[in-house]
């Protein structure tokens, strides 16, 4: 409870690798457990961090960052062009209206798990809407199920999310098969399921 005085170097090796201690998974999962978040996006902070031992800056969490908005732009342009039969300008546009914007700026400076929760988002819209389309509910969910476990152990509030997706979708579904819904919720619920075997100090 006294506050101790903490070096310089003391809290370089605190919040670095070295090789004592990367690559060291489990211990990014367990010291999650009682954090507000799930492990996957500080268990690829601690991957860089691994890859460059002994070295911190903003760059390491920035990298990843941006990797993500261009990840979560190439699916933009894919949903303009697939669903909304846009052209390839019209998707571009979008991309850069996303990526310029305040939201997106900030996305990418905050090294959280911002940007990694959004590109869960919007790839679980994608294979929504391809799904949608092709009508296929029943097949070719592995996707979907990584996407939705990946996602949950991000951030929280990605559930949020997908309940939200879930109920449009069940509606959509209602006016189709009814054998849909059952397919439907059976993805989901293999989901859930991974998600909490996974990670259960989430509960």
């Amino acid at each position: 409870e006294e506050p101790v005085w903490i070096t310089a170097q003391q809290f370089l090796d605190y919040i670095t690798t070295d090789s004592r201690d990367h690559f060291n998974y489990l211990s990014v999962y367990f010291n999650v457990k009682d954090d507000n978040h799930p492990p996957l996006h500080f268990m690829v902070l601690h991957t860089i961090s691994s890859i460059f031992t002994g070295r911190i800056a903003p760059w390491m969490g920035c990298g990843i960052n941006l990797v993500l908005i261009l990840g979560i732009c190439v699916l933009l342009m894919k949903i303009c062009r697939e669903f909304l039969g846009k052209t390839e300008r019209f998707g571009r546009a979008v991309c850069i209206l996303y990526a310029l914007s305040i939201g997106g700026i900030a996305t990418l400076l905050l090294i959280r798990m911002y940007a990694m929760l959004t590109f869960f988002c919007v790839a679980a819209l994608y294979f929504h809407l391809q799904k949608r389309k092709s009508g296929q509910w029943q097949s070719h969910n592995r996707l979907l199920i990584l996407v939705t476990v990946c996602g949950f152990l991000t951030q929280y509030y990605f559930v949020i999310y997908m309940l939200f997706l879930a109920g449009v979708t069940l509606a959509f579904l209602r006016k189709t098969e009814k054998k849909n819904i059952l397919y439907y919720v059976r993805t989901m619920g293999i989901s859930a399921v991974l998600g909490l075997c996974i990670f259960p100090f989430s509960i």
